[in-house]
C-alpha cells in the first residue's frame, strides 16, 4: 500500500466515510495490523518500570555481595538485566502478533461476510486512498439493541486530523439507524489517544481488568460504553 502523507490540516470534506466494500479489504487490514504493532513500544514503557525496580533492589543486594565476593558477579548481572530487557520486548510483540492474527483470522478474514444484518464497516478515504477504519459489530454475544465498536485504526501518517471522530460520527449515525440503544467497545490503557476521543464522544467507563498474561499485569484492559 503507497503510504499517503499530508503536513497540511485536512478539512472535514476532504475526508469521505463511506462504507466498506471488497477492494478495501487489504488496505483494511494493513492498516489494522500496522496500528497494533505499533502498540509495543507503549506497553514496554508502562510494564517496565516494575522490572527495573525489582531489578535495582536486586542489584543492590548483589552489589553489596560483591565486595565480599567478586565485583564480576554485578558485570554478569546487567548483562542478564539486559537480555530479560529484550525478552520482555520479545513476549510484548509476541502477544501483540497473537491478537493481531486472530483479528485477521476472524472478522478481518471476511469483512462483508462478518459485518452484514446489522453490522457494518465504515472506512475514510482521502486522495482516493483509504486512511482508516471502523467496525460495528451486531452478535449473539451481545444482547439485542447493543452493538460493539471494533477495529478502530488511522492510518499513522493520518492520524489527529480528525478522521476517527468522523468515523464514529457516522458509525454513531448507523447505530441509531439499526435501533442501536447501546455501543460497548474495550481497548487497552496505552491507548490514550483513542481513549480521550471515545470520552469525548460520550464513552463512559463501565469495567477495567489486568491482562490475563501475569507479566504484563500492569496492562489494563478498558470497556466503554455509550447510550444513545
Amino acid at each position: 500500500m503507497d503510504m499517503l502523507t499530508t503536513t497540511s490540516p485536512l478539512k472535514p470534506r476532504d475526508v469521505f466515510i463511506r462504507p466498506y466494500k471488497d477492494s478495501d479489504h487489504t488496505q483494511c487490514r494493513e492498516i489494522f495490523t500496522e496500528g497494533m504493532q505499533q502498540l509495543a513500544n507503549p506497553i514496554m514503557t508502562l510494564v517496565y518500570p516494575r522490572y527495573v525496580k525489582i531489578a535495582s533492589i536486586i542489584l543492590v543486594l548483589i552489589s553489596a555481595a560483591s565486595f565480599r565476593w567478586s565485583p564480576w558477579i554485578v558485570g554478569l548481572y546487567l548483562i542478564l538485566c539486559v537480555v530479560m530487557t529484550a525478552l520482555l520486548y520479545i513476549d510484548i510483540y509476541i502477544e501483540l502478533m497473537k491478537f493481531i492474527s486472530g483479528c485477521l483470522n476472524s472478522d478481518l478474514l471476511d469483512i462483508s461476510e462478518t459485518y452484514k444484518d446489522g453490522s457494518k464497516v465504515f472506512v475514510a478515504e482521502v486522495q482516493g486512498q483509504v486512511v482508516g477504519m471502523v467496525g460495528l459489530l451486531q452478535g449473539p454475544h451481545l444482547k439485542p439493541g447493543v452493538g460493539e465498536l471494533q477495529r478502530m485504526s488511522v492510518s499513522r501518517t493520518m492520524r489527529r486530523k480528525g478522521i476517527a471522530k468522523l468515523l464514529c460520527k457516522e458509525l454513531v449515525i448507523f447505530a441509531k439507524q439499526q435501533n442501536i440503544n447501546k455501543i460497548v467497545l474495550s481497548t487497552t490503557g496505552v491507548q490514550t489517544a483513542a481513549i480521550k476521543l471515545y470520552k469525548k464522544i460520550g464513552f463512559q467507563l463501565s469495567d477495567t481488568f489486568p491482562y490475563p498474561q501475569k507479566i504484563l499485569e500492569e496492562l489494563p484492559y478498558e470497556c466503554y460504553e455509550l447510550e444513545l
